[in-house]
């Protein structure tokens, strides 16, 4: 396979330049993204009363195979008329995970086929949808500069309405940007 640029892109059943750089893009079978010439990153429905934490860990093992811990959110993408979200608007939370595990089982009911490849390769390959490649730009901003203004973090916080506990994602405060 060859990105936009020409150069033939670096696949592998292990992480390459160490985990830290690199993602696992899967060809879906299922769900709503079907065509084998998309790269996507793995992702799926949350169980009822499932955090978003719990449902990218869990998806992430039944497409990949990869065991993972749990990051930060690093982007929403909210899309109407989605054909898989039961007359509703979408929303696709996107998480940054450590892997665990790094062998690869990809689901033979879901995925096609699935690989270690480097962040910066996935942003030019062109068969990265636009979405990807603009995730992908955030991990390397991320990776290259840290993470603390790219992680969306979660906060259980008392709801006002009951004696139920909530969840909001928010940016870290940095004491230079409150006011005084």
């Amino acid at each position: 396979m060859r990105g936009e640029n020409g150069n033939a892109c670096q696949w592998s059943r292990r992480p390459v330049d160490g985990f830290r750089a690199t993602i696992y893009p899967i060809y879906a079978l299922s769900g709503w993204v079907r065509q084998p010439n998309i790269l996507k990153v793995p992702g799926g429905l949350s169980n009822l009363g499932e955090d978003i934490e719990v449902t990218s860990v869990r998806e992430v093992q039944e497409e990949t195979g990869v065991r993972s811990d749990f990051k930060s959110v690093i982007a929403f993408r909210q899309l109407h008329d989605h054909p898989n979200a039961f007359g509703r608007s979408d929303i696709y939370a996107v998480c940054r995970l450590s892997p665990l595990t790094f062998d690869l089982a990809p689901c033979k009911h879901e995925v096609a086929f699935c690989a270690w490849m480097r962040v910066d390769e996935f942003v030019v390959h062109e068969q990265t949808t636009a979405f990807g490649r603009s995730v992908g730009r955030l991990l390397m901003h991320g990776l290259e500069r840290g993470f603390s203004a790219v992680d969306v973090t979660s906060h259980e916080l008392e709801y006002a309405q009951s004696q139920a506990r909530a969840k909001t994602y928010k940016q870290g405060l940095i004491s230079s940007r409150i006011a005084r």
